[in-house]
């Protein structure tokens, strides 16, 4: 019994793989399809534990980069690994968690619907939410702008 040999199949696998890729390539070059960099930008923060009131305020500046769009933010904060229970929608006014008024571009009310390099932008982690960020915790601020990540920063509770 003649066994059949595998070279032709896998040759023919090669060439369709090999025209598929050519084809995305060249359709790609064809229709000027344009890949968006993700935005970039340089954030300080900084957080004040108030005992009377048993809230936090993070206020958080934009040092330098990309200006960003404040209603494609989104940020994540934690204390010390743990992810707040409630987390800010950005712009707001009013949220869960979260003292009204926020300050600078974060608050939905200001005129600014974008956050460039110098300005400040701060919110105020109200004592209902868990954990509670006080004096010596650590807290992290994740920033995603578009979708893209656009850096981590952490500051220490004063």
């Amino acid at each position: 019994m003649a066994e059949r040999a595998v070279a032709p199949i896998v040759g023919v696998t090669m060439m369709v793989l090999i025209t598929v890729v050519l084809a995305a390539l060249v359709g790609g070059m064809v229709f000027g399809v344009e890949l968006d960099d993700p935005p970039e930008a340089s954030i300080a923060a900084d957080a004040t534990y108030n005992g009377t009131s048993g809230q936090t305020y993070v206020e958080l500046t934009h040092l330098a980069g990309d200006t960003l769009d404040v209603g494609a933010l989104t940020i994540r904060l934690s204390v010390d690994g743990e992810r707040l229970e409630h987390q800010p929608p950005v712009p707001f006014f009013s949220a869960t968690g979260f003292e009204s008024g926020p300050t600078g571009p974060f608050n939905s009310g200001a005129s600014e619907t974008t956050w460039e390099g110098g300005e400040r932008a701060g919110l105020t982690i109200a004592g209902s939410n868990d954990p509670v960020p006080q004096s010596g915790a650590e807290v992290t601020i994740r920033l995603f702008a578009e979708g893209y990540s656009v850096g981590t920063v952490q500051t220490t509770v004063r």
